[in-house]
């Protein structure tokens, strides 16, 4: 088994696994596992918030989809599918009603 063979056989079964690191979020109706990454600044506050999933799990994404996590809604800012082509990190912003 190779190093990719081993990564990708660990997303499903460690990285995404809600047992592990994976948190389940809502997008498009659908319940989806992914990471969950709040990103700070110098000062230690929350820059932003980004998730990491299947990029299949995304399909049909777009800026401004909407993502929802613990019961917030945020906006999609951006998103890039990973070197691996199947890994998608999706860039979020709260939206404030």
């Amino acid at each position: 088994m190779t190093f990719k063979d081993a990564m990708a056989n660990d997303v499903g079964t460690v990285f995404l696994n809600t047992d592990e690191f994976a948190t389940v979020v809502v997008f498009e109706g659908s319940d989806v596992k992914v990471q969950l990454l709040d990103n700070y600044d110098t000062e230690g506050e929350a820059f932003y918030t980004s998730v990491w999933g299947k990029a299949s799990d995304f399909a049909g994404i777009s800026k401004n989809s909407m993502v929802t996590v613990a019961g917030v809604s945020y906006g999609v800012v951006d998103f890039k599918v990973d070197e691996f082509g199947d890994g998608m990190s999706v860039y979020l912003n709260e939206v404030i009603t």
